[in-house]
């Protein structure tokens, strides 16, 4: 059965299946990080969110092969200076997909953010803490 093709889009991405504990991430644009067509890295990610990325449509191809691997992923720059990364797809843990909060020491993440900023990819947000039962109590 030969692979579905499709027309490689500006932007980043995440890839739907590649291993058991690492996303992997593709910046497609103009400039050349680590690829001709942009960049790549390894993010190491939960099990649960490996899981959830498996059983995503890939809507976006590859950089490298033209495939059609890949879906949708921002790096957010929220109104507090922190980033995080949202990969768009069904209900994870956000509305429009699987957010996921960066650790800023990790080589992959910085470049990943780097790249964005670089190419003006980041998202900008306003950042909204989750309402936690420690929280309510604080209220009262």
């Amino acid at each position: 059965m030969a692979e579905k093709k499709g027309t490689k889009v500006n932007g980043i991405q995440a890839r739907t299946t590649h291993s058991d504990y690492h996303i992997h991430v593709q910046a497609i644009g103009e400039m050349e990080m680590n690829r001709p067509y942009g960049g790549a890295w390894e993010l190491r990610a939960p099990v649960e969110v490996i899981e959830w990325l498996a059983n995503q449509e890939p809507v976006l191809a590859s950089g490298a092969s033209g495939h059609m691997y890949y879906i949708r992923m921002d790096v957010l720059l929220f109104d507090t200076g922190a980033q995080g990364l949202l990969i768009h797809g069904t209900e994870f843990n956000h509305p429009k997909g699987c957010l996921m909060g960066c650790n800023p020491k990790s080589p992959s993440v910085k470049a990943v953010v780097e790249y964005a900023f670089q190419t003006d990819m980041m998202v900008p947000e306003t950042f909204a803490s989750v309402n936690t039962q420690e929280d309510k109590k604080e209220e009262e």
